[in-house]
């Protein structure tokens, strides 16, 4: 067993700047919102590690952990 690759170092790095973009993109639009969309799935290690790292995503959804996205405590209601 490894703790860390090579492979998901780079991914991660790449990632910050692919959630940096969306949150400027985001920014310049009234009401604007930012969605990425990144590899692996059935697992968000390598989403979990992006959106600590870039400390910009309000909400990180994984597939590890069941999510609602409408109703009262849909992620929608959270956004909106």
């Amino acid at each position: 067993m490894i703790d860390k690759s090579f492979g998901f170092c780079t991914a991660v790095q790449e990632s910050i700047k692919f959630i940096n973009s969306a949150e400027t993109e985001a920014e310049s639009a009234e009401n604007g919102i930012g969605i990425v969309r990144l590899m692996g799935r059935y697992c968000g290690f390598i989403a979990v590690a992006a959106s600590l790292a870039s400390r910009n995503v309000n909400i990180c959804l994984i597939p590890e952990n069941y999510f609602q996205l409408y109703g009262e405590n849909g992620v929608y209601e959270r956004i909106i």
